[in-house]
């Protein structure tokens, strides 16, 4: 007899599919905190900035545009783990989630990322123009990087993610190689997701294993 009835997902989005190839019991200690700030003067911001600009900057953004500015002010929390070793960073890249609107038979979505380079040095008008021009090529699958990438990986089968996903860490973190084929540093220094979407007042997204640095995610009332 069965402990507990269940079967296997199928149809999985290719998301979900590398987050069940990367993700294994927690091995790594991790710090998380809770900060929460009044947003009023930061919307107002982002409306001036529309009305002088003409880009929608989002919340977002401007905490990825903060997130960078730190990073580059405080070089000891803008590093990598490598045999044991610090190794400093020497560009800011800021990786932020974004939602591709593909149907998938499971979660009816999925969600991708990109990596936005030098964030300290760009303006929050730039980097909310660079991400809505390369989400949008995301989505009619015409990214030069992503799009490629993302169909090798979901043509691959469920048992070769894994250690492909192990391989890849090896390479590219542990022996800090170029990978032809797959987009450079992939995650960059920190990434940042928002929740609001979700009616959550707080959550906490698992960190991606040895890639990045801070992790921040934000809900909006």
């Amino acid at each position: 007899m069965r402990n507990f009835k269940a079967r296997p997902a199928a149809g999985l989005s290719l998301f979900r599919r590398l987050a069940l190839a990367t993700w294994d019991d927690p091995r790594d200690p991790s710090i998380r905190g809770t900060l929460e700030l009044d947003a009023t003067a930061a919307l107002a911001h982002l409306e001036a900035l529309h009305a002088r600009t003409g880009e929608r900057a989002t919340i977002t953004h401007l905490v990825g545009r903060a997130l960078a500015v730190v990073l580059a002010e405080r070089p000891e929390l803008h590093v990598l783990v490598r045999r044991g070793r610090l190794y400093p960073r020497e560009d800011v890249d800021i990786f932020q989630v974004a939602l591709t609107e593909a149907p998938a038979p499971v979660g009816g979505c999925d969600l991708t990322g990109l990596v936005i380079r030098g964030a300290d040095r760009k303006s929050l008008a730039d980097i909310a123009r660079e991400f809505g021009e390369r989400v949008a090529k995301v989505r009619r699958g015409s990214d030069p990087q992503l799009g490629p990438t993302r169909r090798r990986l979901a043509s691959l089968p469920p048992a070769l993610l894994r250690p492909l996903q192990a391989a890849l860490d090896v390479l590219q973190y542990r022996l800090e190689l170029h990978v032809p084929g797959f987009p450079r540093d992939p995650f960059g220094s920190a990434a940042v997701t928002n929740l609001g979407m979700f009616g959550v007042r707080w959550a906490y997204a698992p960190l991606f294993p040895r890639r990045t640095g801070p992790s921040s995610c934000w809900s909006a009332p």
